[in-house]
């Protein structure tokens, strides 16, 4: 029989101990005297078990004296705890008792319940878990050896020490019932008999009002912390190990519960363990007004004629952008507004839009630019960062300044327009030349001139003075506030206007003054006419032949020029030369295999190509699909070839059919490369993101999909690298040189083959719509050509070309079925619209194919080049 049970059956078999002087032994007593107890037994034993934490001390149960204690909190660690008390006497009487939260538990366990016990021999014994509820620390699972009972006897009162001085917590700050300021709330409390540690420690709960989540206040090491829910506190900060701060409590009575508790989140049972306090957050103080003055002008300054700057300042109150607190004011008797904005905007808006009447220049800081001469009275008002900009009502938030701009030296502006000479004019640019005196616009930020061309009632903007430019965000001529290629500044007293259509023109000009309104007396009108276009001025000059069917070209940068085979799948090398006919290398740059009728389509060279040497083909590996790929140039014995015959591949499965395959490669002015893919004759194809069939894409050169793609938000992968949709087929597009824009031919359906100007995300129809339908969203096309006429490759004529000015940035495109060159002269002040459409050029060579411009190195000489059944053929002009 083990231990456990031994004890057991003694414990029934001896009689109940009186006053605590008799005990059981093993063999009875001899003539009912009272026995010695034997001595205890040499040795000692070591006790171990898990709480959640407390101190444990176990005693002396005959002398009520401590033997040895343990103080959990020394463990510095997450409950549960592992306690060992060492150097435990064998045999005598002992008691144990935990001591948590303020109670003390003395340990009962056996059948039926005792607190005194003896360990009967050397050695360890683990109590296990011990559990302290109803006044008492009780094992839901005894040790089954090496402990002996003593019989029941009534439960011992707590020995003197044992019980712990109540721990107790007050709170010092604020006293009960105070009054405190609007803001944070400083709770400062006092502790007696405890010491708050971290969360594995004794530490404090407190609750705000009527919220039943605590908060936790913990000290450590360097500094403690406030949590709730187990996370950081908003509301609440910690400042000392006796102190916190609350934050965010409304101008309120409220009340703070404070409560000390265990390492296990147990609050302490002693009343004096709690406590709280009633206090009341007074109202804020009302804020300071928002405030504006006007440091200069100063009241009833005058100004001589020109920009007048403007200084204020602003209290309890910061000017910052768009959407956010601003500065409103307001010239004279115009209702509109102007907005200051400073950062991230720092700009100054007026009647909602950025305005170049008036300039920023500091936080505080900013100039009138054309105000006109006179009185003028300015009213400034604060405005809020509300949708609206709601603008504040209190007296301080508004300032009034008045002041006069004196009239400018030398006289009246003047106007006057010099006649363009004997009419009809040339087709082509057409350069006006006029003179302005005593202009009241001195800043080049500012228009100096109006003037309106025919019957567009849409103003076109004459600028001038430092800074001003022909091109770009700085040029002199601007339409509906950015730069046109209709118009372009040629100095400060000349414009020349390009593009013009044949016919009768007026330009009607007139002065501004720095407000911009026009002084209509200065007003004067240009007319003249404009003769036809000189279509079929063009031929055609074989620069190169031998080639089996070319289609593709491309030129590098040192004039070498890549020409694709349409059905032997072979890149050609073609060398211009001044004299004619260029050199054709012998050897193949590279070959790919072909596997449909239509062949390899489209070549790019990459526009770093002096640096990297690739070069990138479209053509089908198979039936099924067509790829685009990219070599790596190379010389080999003097000859231009793929330093791998296997080229990267760069887009793969794209879909293939016999015919409508696209194939056009070219790269853009942004880096990009865009690619044309046919509709492989299913036009549903062409209204679906999710196929790359009857698209135009943009692609990295890396074939990834550029993150500013107008779809690339689409979760498609192919619907990323659309640009845009709606296409049926074509074989050529081209980038113009000045505006940027993607121009396209599109194969029609027997009937209205098209010209396109491609914008991002554009719809242009295929298969619902065909032509100029007129029907959004679709986007119509400048130019429809019916019958049909397969148009093919396209360029827009650079003005470094050796063409005359003319032909400058007009649009040449060629055709399948009649081997014609068209003539497109774009008009509109974006050279957007169509002007008008010719015959450049009746070849007489057959179908034309690519159309590729030259660049002005030795051979090319900045010609035009086109594509032939056999060859490659130099576009000259026959006739100017």
């Amino acid at each position: 029989m083990n231990g456990w049970n031994q004890s057991l059956s003694r414990f029934v078999a001896c009689a109940i101990l009186v006053l605590g002087l008799a005990s059981c032994s093993g063999g009875g007593s001899d003539g009912g005297g009272i026995t010695t107890p034997p001595a205890p037994p040499a040795g000692s034993v070591t006790v171990t078990g898990t709480v959640s934490g407390t101190v444990i001390k176990i005693l002396n149960a005959e002398t009520n004296t401590v033997i040895r204690q343990f103080d959990t909190a020394t463990l510095n660690q997450a409950p549960p705890f592992v306690f060992t008390l060492n150097d435990v006497p064998v045999g005598t009487k002992v008691r144990l008792f935990f001591i948590t939260g303020g109670a003390v538990y003395p340990l009962h366990f056996g059948s039926p319940l005792t607190n005194v016990f003896r360990f009967t021999s050397a050695g360890t014994v683990n109590l296990g878990t011990v559990e302290t509820a109803n006044n008492q620390a009780v094992l839901p699972n005894p040790p089954n050896a090496g402990v002996e009972f003593e019989p029941p006897v009534s439960d011992f009162p707590s020995p003197p020490g044992v019980t712990p001085l109540p721990p107790a917590v007050t709170v010092a700050i604020p006293v009960n019932n105070a009054t405190v300021p609007s803001g944070p709330v400083d709770i400062t409390f006092d502790l007696q008999h405890v010491t708050i540690g971290d969360q594995n420690h004794d530490h404090l709960h407190f609750r705000v009002d009527s919220d039943q989540n605590p908060y936790e206040f913990v000290n450590g090491s360097p500094v403690g912390q406030i949590l709730y829910n187990d996370s950081p506190a908003v509301n609440a900060r910690w400042i000392s190990s006796t102190k916190f701060l609350l934050l965010n409590l409304s101008s309120a009575q409220h009340i703070v519960t404070l409560e000390l508790a265990t390492a296990s989140h147990t609050p302490f049972v002693n009343s004096q363990a709690s406590t709280l306090v009633q206090f009341t957050v007074d109202q804020p103080p009302p804020n300071p007004p928002s405030t504006v003055t006007v440091t200069s002008p100063t009241p009833a300054q005058v100004f001589p004629f020109g920009p007048v700057g403007v200084t204020f300042a602003v209290s309890h109150f910061t000017v910052q952008g768009q959407g956010q607190p601003q500065l409103h004011f307001y010239v004279d008797t115009d209702p509109n507004v102007y907005q200051f904005l400073n950062g991230p905007t720092n700009q100054v808006w007026y009647n909602g839009a950025p305005t170049t009447s008036v300039l920023r220049t500091n936080t505080n800081i900013f100039q009138f630019l054309s105000l006109s001469e006179g009185a003028h009275s300015v009213r400034f008002v604060l405005a809020n960062g509300d949708s609206v900009a709601t603008e504040l009502t209190n007296t301080e938030a508004t300032a009034v300044v008045s002041f006069t701009i004196n009239a400018p030296i030398g006289g009246s502006p003047s106007l006057t327009v010099n006649s363009l000479g004997t009419t009809p004019l040339s087709p082509g640019p057409a350069l006006v030349t006029f003179t302005i005196q005593n202009s009241p616009v001195t800043t080049s930020a500012q228009p100096r001139m109006h003037f309106y061309v025919d019957n567009d009632t849409t103003v076109h903007r004459f600028y001038d003075g430092q800074g001003i430019t022909e091109d770009g965000s700085t040029s002199g001529v601007r339409y509906q506030n950015v730069h046109t290629h209709f118009v372009h500044w040629k100095s400060g007293n000349s414009i020349q206007l390009n593009a013009l259509a044949s016919g009768a023109h007026n330009i009607r000009f007139v002065l501004v003054d720095q407000s911009g309104v026009e002084l209509t007396a200065t007003t004067q009108t240009l007319t003249f006419t404009v003769s036809p276009g000189t279509g079929g001025a063009f031929s055609l000059q074989v620069v190169v032949g031998n080639l089996n069917s070319p289609v593709p070209m491309a030129t590098a940068p040192d004039g070498r020029i890549f020409v694709g085979e349409l059905s032997t799948g072979n890149i050609r090398v073609v060398r211009p030369t001044p004299s004619l006919p260029w050199q054709l290398q012998s050897t193949p740059f590279a070959t790919v295999p072909v596997g449909n009728p239509e062949g390899l389509l489209g070549l790019a060279v990459d526009p770093n190509f002096a640096t990297n040497g690739f070069v990138y083909a479209f053509h089908p590996p198979s039936a099924s699909m067509n790829r685009v790929v990219r070599f790596r140039a190379t010389v080999t014995n003097g000859n231009t070839v793929a330093d791998n015959p296997t080229p990267t591949i760069i887009l793969d499965n794209i879909p293939s059919s016999s015919i409508h395959n696209g194939g056009v490669l070219q790269f853009g002015p942004d880096g990009m490369l865009y690619v044309f893919i046919g509709d492989a004759e299913n036009p549903a194809n062409s209204q679906s993101l999710t196929s790359l069939a009857g698209k135009i894409l943009r692609i990295n050169p890396n074939g990834s999909a550029p993150t500013d793609n107008p779809f690339i938000s689409n979760l498609n992968a192919n619907a990323k690298k659309v640009f845009s949709l709606g296409h049926r087929n074509s074989l050529g597009f081209a980038f113009h040189p000045h505006t940027g824009d993607l121009w396209q031919t599109e194969n029609g359906n027997l009937s209205d083959d098209e010209i396109n100007r491609i914008v991002p995300a554009g719809n242009y129809g295929w298969p619902l719509v065909e032509g100029i339908a007129a029907t959004p969203p679709y986007v119509d096309p400048i130019l429809a050509l019916t019958p049909s006429v397969a148009p093919t490759g396209i360029v827009a004529i650079r003005e470094d070309s050796v063409y005359p000015a003319q032909y400058h940035n007009n649009l040449l495109f060629a055709d399948f079925n009649n081997g014609f060159l068209h003539r497109i002269v774009l008009g509109g002040p974006q050279l957007r619209t169509l002007g008008t459409h010719s015959i450049a050029c009746d070849c007489g060579q057959g179908p034309l194919f690519s159309v590729m411009h030259g660049l002005n190195v030795s051979g090319q000489d900045g010609f035009i080049y086109v594509t032939t059944t056999t060859g490659i053929s130099r576009v000259v002009l026959s006739s100017p």
